[in-house]
């Protein structure tokens, strides 16, 4: 089993990217992040008390009568009141990273030496970072020298790349004894029955080992009656019908060619516990092509000595996006941990015995559709706003209340955020399903000016087109398709959508299934999914226009 280090860092929580973005420079990988609450200011506090005492003497004269009267009195007062307010008005929070390495990682001098440059440039520029309150950029001197030396430690890691990764390398072979010509005796095998418990599973994507993607699963397990024996923790991965993926490249993989990662381990104890196996899967040897994939797998305990699972995760499931170099991954279940007294497995049958078992039954999937929160954070998350500036923050206001279906002040927070800055093509594209077309030569007007401030932007042009097409101007809707296709850099969604459209406005359903057709070429499946649904539609509507009397 490979030996990792560990590193525990206690940042606060702006500077998170700017360590997670770093550190695997020097084959760094986060292993668990924790965000703390250090320090909670209360304040206005307020207490009153008061006390007053007090006398009088009065004495009265009668004229002209001789007679007088003397009065006498005395009062006391105690009154106290109290006021006691608290309000918290300062929260400090920080981030516990932990981040692990391989032990053995090549050239680890080198980027400890790397690295401790690399520290030391970091103090002046996030202090400079604090103060300027931006990140800055390749001007600064300071920043220049942290890219220095993640460089640095970047070259070392790139020239190892070609190198197998640490879990999946073969033992170096172990020399004989210099006292004897023998071979070493084989450990005993206990009398007891071996066995096995998981105890907990913990799957991390989007983990880079090398420069490389992929994912990192993390398994909690004892074993028990092993010690010196050799064993195996093994993943074996399956597509959306469990059907196992195959092996491409007779790398990462199984005796009979299917794909798995795994790694040998022997206990040194009779009662062994692990508490953080390691399982590290690259996504490139999944083996499969571009596209969009619902993936799963799970992981077992193997003995080498009696040939059968120990003990086995449960199943687990992820979405798996690839389009050529990039690639992620996205968890789907997490994965409950049955009682630990049931998790073991019950013996292989003898490979000379084959016996058929109904697959086990499935729980249906409840798909909960997102938070308004979390819709906001997708929207975000999909155009790369990790900054919010003053016009994002108004914007997504806008999204928000668009989620929550009140669709007639969604226009008012787009247009507030295009009064801070026109430049950003959404802004003027999201406003665009709230006016209806009795305003429609005022909505061909807004894209218009919209078009002033982006340019051959084809979201807009594609709206535009639209307007056009309710306006039956079709000749200046094809001007416009005409020129998404010729002008506009990543229009070619747009661009077959509106001929689709201005086809369909024709009743020239034929052409309008050909366009749709070609939403195939796209790796998207949610794109894919939306033209095929017109197609179909236009399919019908086909249909309905060929029957005989119409």
């Amino acid at each position: 089993m490979p030996q990792y280090e560990y590193k525990i860092i206690k940042i606060p929580s702006n500077q998170q990217q700017f360590y997670l973005t770093y550190l695997p420079y020097f084959g760094w990988q986060v292993q668990n992040i924790q965000q703390n609450v250090d320090k909670v200011v209360n304040r206005s506090m307020g207490f009153s008390n008061s006390t007053n005492t007090g006398s009088m003497f009065a004495q009265s004269f009668y004229h002209p009568h001789t007679n007088t009267m003397n009065t006498y009195g005395s009062t006391y007062n105690h009154g106290w009141g109290s006021q006691i307010n608290t309000e918290i008005t300062d929260i400090k929070t920080s981030l516990t990273v932990t981040f692990f390495r391989d032990i053995n990682i090549p050239d680890r001098n080198f980027l400890i030496d790397a690295e401790k440059k690399f520290n030391a440039a970091a103090k002046p520029y996030l202090a400079r970072v604090e103060k300027e309150n931006k990140w800055g950029d390749d001007n600064w001197p300071e920043r220049r020298e942290v890219n220095k030396f993640a460089s640095e430690g970047m070259t070392l890691i790139k020239n190892n790349q070609h190198s197998v990764p640490p879990q999946i390398k073969a033992s170096p072979a172990q020399p004989k004894p210099a006292t004897s010509d023998q071979p070493a005796a084989p450990p005993p095998v206990p009398a007891e029955p071996p066995s096995a418990v998981i105890l907990g599973m913990e799957i991390t994507q989007n983990v880079y080992q090398s420069g490389e993607p992929g994912m990192q699963i993390l398994v909690h397990f004892n074993i028990n009656n092993r010690k010196g024996i050799q064993c195996r923790m093994s993943a074996y991965f399956y597509d959306a019908n469990r059907n196992p993926l195959k092996d491409v490249n007779r790398r990462f993989k199984t005796v009979d060619g299917n794909v798995s990662v795994g790694s040998t381990f022997t206990p040194g104890f009779d009662k062994c516990w692990y508490n953080h196996y390691i399982l590290y899967m690259p996504y490139s040897e999944l083996d499969r092509p571009d596209g969009s994939y619902n993936l799963g797998f799970d992981a077992r305990i193997y003995d080498e000595i009696t040939k059968t699972f120990l003990a086995a995760t449960p199943y687990a499931t992820f979405h798996f996006t690839k389009e050529g170099q990039e690639m992620r991954g996205e968890n789907l279940s997490t994965p409950v941990i049955p009682n630990a007294n049931t998790s073991t497995l019950k013996p292989a049958l003898p490979k000379n015995k084959k016996t058929k078992t109904a697959p086990e039954a499935q729980p249906a999937t409840v798909v909960k559709p997102p938070t308004t929160q979390q819709y906001v954070a997708l929207f975000r998350k999909n155009f790369g706003w990790e900054v919010l500036t003053e016009d994002r923050k108004v914007f997504l206001e806008g999204v928000a209340l668009f989620h929550k279906g009140k669709y007639e002040q969604v226009q008012e927070f787009c247009e507030k955020a295009i009064d801070i800055n026109p430049r950003e093509p959404i802004y003027w594209t999201f406003a665009r399903p709230f006016r209806g077309k009795e305003q429609i030569d005022e909505e061909t007007e807004f894209l218009k000016k919209g078009l002033e401030y982006n340019p051959g932007d084809a979201s807009i042009l594609y709206n535009l087109g639209n307007c056009y097409i309710l306006k039956s101007d079709l000749a200046q809707a094809q001007a416009i398709a005409d020129q998404i296709d010729q002008t506009s850099a990543g229009g070619k969604i747009n661009y077959l959508l509106l001929s689709a459209q201005i086809a369909e406005a024709r009743q020239d359903y034929k052409t309008a299934i050909q366009f749709y057709d070609r939403g195939r070429e796209f790796q998207d499946p949610e794109t894919r999914k939306a033209m095929e649904y017109h197609r179909e539609r236009c399919r019908k509507l086909m249909k309905e226009q060929n029957k005989p009397g119409k």
